[in-house]
């Protein structure tokens, strides 16, 4: 099971609306590496990495008594938007939520934990789609946020409906078949998009 990524759990770190003023680069600066070193040093929330894997324990969260799944997986993205007087920059992070991550002791299994796994995979695809569309952002500063805001609201649109899919054919795992190939695609996918694997997107603006 994946708890769908809403806005305002996509949406985790602040964002700035608007180009902020060159002097303020610095402090831009210093905020994303701030961010950065967060993500990665907090337990809570832990960062996509191709050889880093989810654990069991790594699910800190109460398990809900008004379902029945097994298990619950809360992965989403975190962004970061800033610039200067030519750029603009963009730091984009598929994310797994520990404390709002949860198991149920006797069903965690490693057929279970890998189906949720994919979950988190799936946050990461779509971080590397959105990477992808920012890079084909090529506008003026007037419609910067507009462009922005559409990219964003189509990607997570599309990451909730993927999660939605992927759980509906594998029946949560269940489906052994429907499992191994939904396995392969997501992977294949994630692979095809490697050009996009890092964070940080930085964008020339025409003048």
């Amino acid at each position: 099971m994946h708890e769908i990524c809403t806005k305002k759990s996509c949406e985790d770190h602040k964002t700035q609306n608007s180009f902020p003023l060159k002097k303020f680069y610095l402090f831009s600066v210093l905020i994303i590496l701030f961010l950065s070193f967060s993500i990665k040093k907090n337990k809570d929330e832990i960062k996509w990495e191709k050889d880093l894997k989810i654990k069991w324990e790594n699910f800190r969260g109460t398990p809900n008594s008004y379902n029945s799944f097994y298990a619950n997986t809360n992965s989403g993205m975190s962004f970061l938007k800033f610039g200067d007087e030519d750029s603009a920059y963009f730091t984009v992070t598929a994310v797994f939520y520990a404390k709002k991550s949860w198991v149920r002791l006797k069903f965690a299994q490693d057929t279970l934990l890998k189906h949720e796994q994919l979950h988190f995979d799936i946050s990461e695809l779509f971080a590397r789609k959105f990477r992808e569309r920012l890079f084909q952002l090529n506008k003026t500063k007037t419609t910067y946020n507009e462009d922005f805001d559409k990219i964003r609201n189509d990607i997570v649109a599309g990451h909730d409906a993927y999660q939605d899919k992927y759980d509906q054919e594998t029946e949560h795992c269940m489906n052994v078949l429907k499992q191994a190939e939904w396995s392969e695609k997501i992977t294949s996918e994630i692979a095809a998009l490697d050009k996009f694997s890092a964070e940080d997107v930085r964008i020339a603006c025409k003048r």
